[in-house]
């Protein structure tokens, strides 16, 4: 029993809180935004985590502190309508912006600015959501995890709030920055956190344990199924006194969703995730959480086919995108038929491709869940007015993705949709010259190979196919 609030604790006896039963005389209060033991109003998925914080306010803009809970952390830290100042340091996922590079960002900040907290740094370590703030609509799921840890949305950074001067960044669920923000960015690059295969970038200056990549090379498979995964391994390492429910839910939440759950039919999860399940279960039970209950949620979220049927096809491709060199892999949750279907999407894709003027060929990965059992779908994406031209570059996209297991759909060997583009709709400025963009759909049976895995094959096909063309 001690007469003070327990981040007054002496650092030393810090490590030493997962095995102790603390007694506090000081009075605890709910974090605020929290409503504890309600169901909230504005996330139908998930009830908030309870979680107590501990009286003592963390220092605007500081460290968390001990156990000062990761929501109250972000409504301590500077608004985006404050840009700070150049000696601080981002905290950045992929262009994707899926669920786990927000979230591996937004917990690997926590953790490092309670490092810079102890004195070890001089910086505020600054989660920056790797998406415009307005696609977040498009991310259901995350904003239901969110929501249930406390973490105010709009208290979060965005690429819109990205200052101008940013001292150094930390890339998280990738190891090498692309486009504008590369050349922004990336002299300043000084850490990674992955489970992608290693490019080889800011080798000169990230090294040893400053640079963590999750990937086999030799057998080309990512060690772990989340970055989530990785994060939560640093923080058990280094401050497991940091892990309070909300963060433990957080994490968790992530890695089922990457995993499916550890489902050994889909074989995405691999012995750090169960590792790193097995650690934040405990935590995350504390307050309730059922892993069951979590994931079943989050994946409805993430999968709801009535949600995606709001979408339009802009949407829908700018959803989980990913570009690297000659090539273009967005990543959608609904058949292929049924968004070539949806009435912008001639417009959409010819304003996709001509967004992307070095992108010489799309691949559009699908993964549907409903109906039973869920299933992968492929199509590939060419420029190419001559459809001789179109096949040459199908047949050899189909013997470089061989262990795809690929059969072009409707079992038609030589099935391609042509999208043409009327120059007398106003979508194409260039005369009386029609635009042909060309598809060929193919189902996948290799339900293991992810885009982690196909998107390497797919660019090193893209690198070679055309270059000289």
């Amino acid at each position: 029993r001690v007469p003070c609030s327990l981040p007054m604790l002496p650092r030393v006896l810090r490590p030493l809180l997962p095995h102790l039963i603390v007694c506090s005389l000081s009075p605890l209060r709910p974090v605020p935004g929290l409503q504890l033991g309600k169901r909230s109003a504005e996330s139908p998925f998930l009830p908030p985590v309870r979680c107590m914080a501990a009286s003592s306010d963390p220092p605007l803009g500081g460290g968390p502190g001990p156990l000062v809970e990761v929501g109250a952390w972000v409504a301590g830290l500077p608004l985006p309508t404050s840009p700070p100042g150049p000696g601080h340091h981002v905290c950045l996922g992929n262009e994707a912006g899926d669920a786990d590079s927000l979230i591996s960002s937004l917990c690997y900040a926590y953790l490092r600015s309670s490092e810079a907290q102890d004195g070890s740094e001089g910086e505020l370590f600054l989660p920056v959501m790797s998406i415009p703030r307005r696609a977040m609509r498009l991310r259901p799921e995350t904003q239901a995890l969110l929501r249930s840890a406390g973490v105010d949305e709009e208290r979060l950074w965005f690429l819109d709030d990205l200052p101008g001067e940013v001292a150094t960044v930390t890339l998280l669920d990738h190891n090498r920055l692309t486009g504008p923000l590369e050349a922004s960015l990336g002299p300043r690059v000084v850490e990674i956190v992955d489970h992608h295969e290693d490019q080889g970038w800011y080798g000169d200056r990230v090294q040893g344990a400053r640079r963590t990549v999750a990937f086999d090379a030799e057998a080309r498979v990512s060690t772990a199924g989340s970055c989530c995964t990785l994060v939560a391994e640093a923080i058990l390492a280094r401050s497991p006194e940091l892990l309070h429910p909300q963060l433990a839910t957080l994490l968790l939440g992530v890695i089922l969703l990457d995993t499916s759950n550890m489902n050994p039919q889909a074989r995405k999860g691999t012995q750090r995730d169960q590792q790193a399940i097995e650690a934040l279960l405990p935590v995350a039970a504390a307050a309730a959480v059922d892993r069951e209950e979590l994931y079943r949620t989050l994946a409805a979220a993430k999968f709801d086919p009535a949600w995606w049927g709001t979408l339009s096809a802009e949407d829908c491709l700018g959803y989980d995108l990913k570009s690297q060199g000659a090539l273009a892999v967005p990543s959608v949750l609904l058949p292929l038929r049924q968004l070539m279907a949806l009435q912008d999407w001639a417009a959409a894709l010819y304003s996709f491709v001509n967004q992307r003027p070095d992108a010489a060929a799309l691949v559009v990965m699908s993964l549907v869940s409903s109906p039973e059992p869920p299933h992968r779908e492929l199509a590939l994406v060419t420029r190419f007015e001559a459809e001789e031209d179109h096949v040459r570059a199908r047949e050899s996209f189909l013997g470089a993705m061989a262990p795809l297991e690929l059969t072009p759909l409707d079992d038609a060997a030589t099935q391609t949709d042509e999208v043409v583009l009327d120059p007398l709709s106003g979508v194409v400025g260039d005369g009386e010259k029609k635009t042909v963009l060309r598809v060929t759909l193919f189902a996948q049976a290799a339900m293991s190979m992810s885009r982690k895995q196909v998107m390497p094959m797919a660019v090193e096909w893209a690198a070679g196919y055309f270059r000289g063309k």
